[in-house]
């Protein structure tokens, strides 16, 4: 009897636990769909866009250099004519100045003077004073007697002893500046031949075949050498100043560069 009671709780067991694998499997499918569902409805991220390459870097423009700023010239010097033993030699020590020198304009007088004019027969037309300081024009040198006008062409004269004047310095002034034009000429026919073997029609002319045109150019002669020279002025160095400087400024005055 015992055993078949046993036998009986046994089967009853059994069905007991196949009752409860055949509820559970249910669930676990629901749980399992349930778990797929939610997968499914739950959106994928969005993608990333894919990045952008950097653009190059552009190259740097390069730092032109800061043009330096011109050196400005340095003023010239003063350059004032001394009595050369050339220039002696010339004038003879002052006793023979050339007549090319006359009339002499820019001649500053150191003292007081009275100009007079006289006729034909030597009397007295008239008289001027000029106080010192007053420039003249000089005409014409007897030893040590400087005559002077009050103007170029004028009757009217008078007599001062020379170094009583700036007439020296006058002369020395001109007498360089007619070196620097003799220099400039010496100069322009050493460079003559090499213009001319140089010059295209040069070489189309046969040296046998020139012939002379007649047409020299003379050098400066020695009695001419205080001819067609600018007069004394101050241009920045004083009266009688031939610096470079003062040489440009002349020209833009008076078209002359000697």
């Amino acid at each position: 009897m015992r055993i078949l009671t046993s036998v009986l709780c046994l089967v009853f067991f059994l069905f007991a636990s196949c009752d409860m694998l055949q509820q559970e499997e249910p669930a676990s499918d629901n749980n399992a769909t349930d778990g797929n569902e939610t997968a499914a409805a739950k959106p994928l991220p969005p993608a990333l866009p894919e990045p952008r390459p950097e653009p190059e870097p552009k190259p740097k423009p390069i730092p032109r250099p800061k043009p330096e700023p011109k050196p400005e010239p340095e003023p010239t010097k003063p350059q004032v004519p001394g009595f050369s033993k050339e220039l002696l030699a010339a004038v003879k020590n002052w006793t023979s100045v050339s007549p090319s020198v006359f009339p002499l304009k820019s001649v500053k007088v150191m003292q007081d003077l009275t100009f007079k004019a006289y006729s034909s027969s030597g009397q007295l037309m008239g008289s001027a004073p000029v106080p010192a300081g007053k420039e003249v024009v000089a005409v014409a040198l007897r030893g040590r007697n400087l005559s002077v006008s009050p103007s170029i062409g004028s009757k009217m004269t008078a007599s001062i002893d020379i170094d009583q004047t700036d007439f020296k310095q006058g002369v020395a002034y001109l007498f360089e500046l007619r070196k620097v034009e003799r220099a400039r000429y010496e100069q322009q026919l050493k460079n003559r031949p090499v213009a001319q073997r140089n010059s295209p029609s040069s070489t189309r002319t046969l040296p046998n075949r020139t012939k002379p045109n007649g047409r020299t150019t003379k050098a400066p002669e020695d009695n001419s050498l205080f001819m067609d020279l600018p007069i004394p002025g101050d241009y920045g160095h004083g009266k009688f100043c031939i610096c470079g400087d003062c040489r440009k400024k002349r020209l833009a005055q008076t078209g002359s560069l000697k």
